[in-house]
């Protein structure tokens, strides 16, 4: 059987998804896992805008903090601060 994984280098969220990945790989290992890249920004030549380097920057950050939230949450890890008990805000975009 192959599991056909679509993804976008350049997707904070794709990259959160690997310990998925490596979960689904761990329980069947004879499973053929291919990867596809392809990506919903147009390819160019042009620089990214620094307003938009900076949006994304935000938006990276965000996510990774929602994904290392659930990451404490799902190891059994006890964790005093408050913050760590509450997952971030991630706006819309």
């Amino acid at each position: 059987m192959t599991l056909f994984y679509i993804m976008d280098p350049m997707c904070s969220w794709c990259y959160g998804f690997h310990p998925s990945i490596n979960a689904i790989r761990e329980k069947w290992p004879q499973l053929d896992i291919q990867y596809i890249t392809g990506g919903l920004a147009p390819d160019s030549d042009e620089p990214m805008p620094i307003e938009m380097q900076n949006h994304l920057r935000s938006v990276w950050q965000q996510i990774e903090a929602v994904l290392v939230f659930h990451l404490i949450q799902s190891s059994g890890i006890h964790v005093r601060h408050a913050e760590a008990h509450t997952p971030p805000v991630v706006p819309s975009t």
